[in-house]
């Protein structure tokens, strides 16, 4: 049955399974909605949408580690969208460019890259500062620095207490 549908109206397929919460279905789907070749392609912003949403999917999937570079790649195909679109079709863009950047700093962090996921907090706060996300990130990025200060503090009691010999001890 799919094998028939537009990449329109896999995109439309996608998201309707996104919204039922059949999010492995749905990142299938929308995947396939963006495959090269596809004709007639996608718009820039309608793929934009496809590309956040097949990472939300595999992020609601709880597998964070595999979501990550997925909201990068979303991050950068909304970042191209909004230059090319305009109105409330770059509005849309940049709400998902901002939304990719941030849910990617948590999975970043997710997998411990702390200096990854603190860029992309700073990104999203930066470039949209009047988003609802921006304090959130900001929020995030404070708690990496954070832990990163309580764990440098926390090896440095570790070096003190441990001999610096065997024959210290």
């Amino acid at each position: 049955l799919d094998d028939a549908l537009s990449p329109q109206e896999l995109l439309a397929r996608g998201l309707a399974l996104f919204e039922e919460m059949r999010n492995v279905d749905s990142e299938k789907t929308l995947s396939r909605a963006m495959a090269d070749g596809q004709q007639p392609p996608l718009s820039p912003v309608d793929r934009c949408a496809a590309a956040f949403h097949v990472a939300q999917s595999v992020f609601k999937q709880r597998d964070r580690p595999r979501a990550a570079p997925l909201f990068d790649d979303a991050a950068k195909v909304c970042e191209r969208a909004m230059e090319k679109a305009e109105g409330a079709e770059r509005e849309r863009a940049a709400d998902l460019r901002v939304k990719s950047l941030y849910q990617g700093g948590r999975c970043h962090a997710a997998r411990g890259e702390a200096r990854i996921a603190a860029s992309l907090f700073s990104l999203a706060e930066k470039e949209h500062a009047a988003h609802s996300y921006a304090d959130d990130a900001r929020l995030r990025q404070e708690e990496i620095y954070e832990a990163a200060a309580q764990k440098k503090a926390g090896e440095a009691k570790d070096d003190k207490a441990l001999p610096v010999t065997p024959a210290e001890a």
